[in-house]
Parts: C-alpha cells; structure tokens; sequence
C-alpha cells in the first residue's frame, strides 16, 4: 500500500471520528440534525480541500526532494572527484613546497651573501664619501687659491701694462738718443778729421764691474748691482759676459744708491741674459752714450 492511500484511509478514519463526535454532540444538546450535518460537511470538505491541497504539497516536496537527492548524489559524485583531484593537487603542492623550501634556503644564503657584500659595499661607500669631501675641500682650497691667482695675475697685467707703457716711452727716448748719437758721431767723425784729439778732450772713467742680480721675464729689463755708489748714471752701458763667453749689452735707464735697472739692448745681444752673468764697462768702451 502506498503512503497516499494510507494517507486518504487516516483522513477518512479522522473525519469519520469527528463526525461521530459532531452527531453525539448534536444529539445530546437536542439540535437540529439536519443542520449539524449540512454544517458537518461543510467542515469536512473544508478539511478534506485543505488536505488535498496539503497533500498535493507534500507530492510536490516529495518530488523535489527526490529531484535534491538525484542531484546530492550526482553532487556527491563529483566531490568525490574533484577530493582525488585536490589530493593529488595537494601532493603535487607538498612536492613543489619541498623544492620551494630547499631554493629559499638556497636563496637566504644568497641574501646573505648579498647583505654581507653590501655592508663592504656601504664601507667602501663611505670611505668614498670621506674621500670626496675631502676632494671638495681641497677643491675649494684650490678655487680659493685660483682666485687669488687670477686676482695676483690682472695686478701683474696692470702693471706689466704700465711697465710696457714706459718701455715705449723709454724706446722713443732711445730712438731719440741714438738719433742724437748718430748726430754727435758725425760731429766727433767731422772733428777728427779736422785733426782734433778727442780723446785729450775727455776724463777717462773708472772701469767698473759687477753683476745681474734679477732678470725680467715679461719685459727686456734686468738689475744690476751697481749704482750711484759705484757713479753709475743714466745711459751707462754695460758689456754682459758668462765666464768668458760674451753674452749682449745693456744700458742703465734708473739709477737707485746700490742697484741700477738696464735696458737689454737685443740689437747687441746673442743669448738670453741671466741672473748672476757679469757685467763690466772694460769691454766695448763703458761710459756713457
């Protein structure tokens, strides 16, 4: 017997009972049994309409649930496989963890091997910087110093300036002077010719000697350790001489109490003039022009 049938048997017995019980009651109050059923049966089919209904229900859930457990089943099934799939997903993933453990052990040595050169890196690093302010200052220094010289140089090109300045002024007084020597030989050749002694007419001067103690690198000047002490005036000139080697000539332009400054006479000069040649009036005849 199916549950449906035992289902409409229980009804009908449940319905059977109250209506026994709705008689009884009927009869002993003295009712109207006409009316007690007519309103029995309303109930009842009331009752039966809402168990039809409740037992198409429970078909209905009863069909779902089948259909639940068809697919819980069908369900099940797959979780089966996709648990032996996750189980060898996990040993494949225990087997690659291993191999992940020993590379990253592998690998923290190397980071440690790494930091260790970075600490002698960062040293070094530091040495460099050390290294480098102490450039930077030596850099200042010498920026420091590089103005300086820059400052000491335009002072010397202002006064090599005013130097040059004079030297011109100085070689147009020389022109002029030779011009006037020029002038005075011719006098001196015109008055020797006419059978004068010249040399009767003049004091002779004391040979004099001495030595270069500076020389000029920018301009054609040198010093001379003679002055008016020794009678050195204006325009003395002066034989250079190296041991025995004749060295050019130069001519006193400022006359100071024991230095003289003397012009090089490059015309009359076949070697550069240095500090300590020697100088003498003996050689070329001395005196002045």
């Amino acid at each position: 017997m199916s549950n449906i049938a035992k289902i409409f048997i229980v009804i009908n017995f449940v319905l059977s009972i109250l209506f026994l019980g709705f008689a009884a009651t009927l009869l002993s109050q003295k009712w109207d049994y006409r009316q007690m059923y007519l309103e029995s049966s309303f109930r009842s089919e009331l009752q039966k309409q809402r168990l039809e209904e409740s037992l198409r229900e429970s078909s209905n859930r009863l069909k779902n649930l089948s259909e639940s457990i068809v697919e819980a089943k069908k369900t099940t099934k797959e979780t089966k496989e996709e648990n032996g799939r996750l189980v060898k997903e996990n040993d494949e993933l225990k087997r690659k963890n291993q191999e992940y453990s020993t590379n990253l052990a592998s690998i923290g040595a190397d980071i440690r091997e790494i930091n260790n050169r970075l600490d002698k890196k960062e040293n070094q690093i530091s040495d460099l910087e050390a290294a480098k302010n102490e450039q930077q200052k030596i850099a200042e220094e010498a920026k420091k110093a590089k103005e300086e010289a820059q400052d000491e140089q335009q002072r010397m090109e202002i006064q090599l300036s005013n130097l040059q300045g004079e030297i011109a002024d100085k070689e147009k007084q020389l022109q002029r002077m030779e011009k006037e020597l020029l002038e005075a030989r011719q006098i001196i050749r015109t008055v020797r010719e006419a059978g004068v002694n010249i040399t009767s007419l003049f004091k002779k001067n004391k040979p004099l000697d001495g030595t270069i103690i500076a020389v000029s690198n920018e301009v054609p000047l040198v010093m001379i350790s003679l002055g008016t002490d020794e009678g050195i005036e204006k325009g003395y000139q002066f034989t250079v001489y190296r041991g025995s080697q004749f060295i050019g000539q130069v001519v006193v332009e400022e006359v100071y109490k024991d230095m003289s400054a003397a012009r090089v006479i490059k015309q009359m000069t076949v070697k550069p003039v240095q500090k300590g040649d020697s100088i003498t009036t003996r050689i070329g005849g001395g005196g002045s022009f």
